[in-house]
């Protein structure tokens, strides 16, 4: 059986505030989400910043992806994502785009 994975999702304004967190609960967890306010406050800096200090935890963008996922999901990548999120509701082309970006990376 796989081992659970366990996230920890940063949903505050501002990156200091998020860091604090993550310090105190690095050594435990698996998957770091830059939660979708954090993104939406300091743009996809805070995934890179996030990265370049964890680089060997899955960073998650949570940008919600429903339209204008070619753009969106190039932002998140090259900030160093290595996951997005696609809202489910978004229209079948939208994970088309964002899948062909994930897999021209690999």
């Amino acid at each position: 059986m796989n081992k659970p994975m366990l996230q920890l999702a940063l949903d505050t304004y501002d990156l200091p505030s998020a860091l604090t967190p993550l310090q105190r609960a690095a050594a435990q967890i698996d998957i770091i989400e830059v939660g979708t306010i954090l993104c939406l406050a300091e743009g996809m800096r805070a995934v890179t910043a996030i990265k370049s200090l964890f680089p060997d935890k899955v960073v998650l963008a949570d940008v919600r992806i429903a339209e204008a996922g070619s753009i969106i999901s190039k932002m998140a990548v090259d900030a160093q994502a290595d996951w997005v999120c696609v809202v489910s509701g978004a229209a079948p082309s939208s994970f088309e785009v964002v899948l062909a970006e994930a897999q021209s990376r690999s």
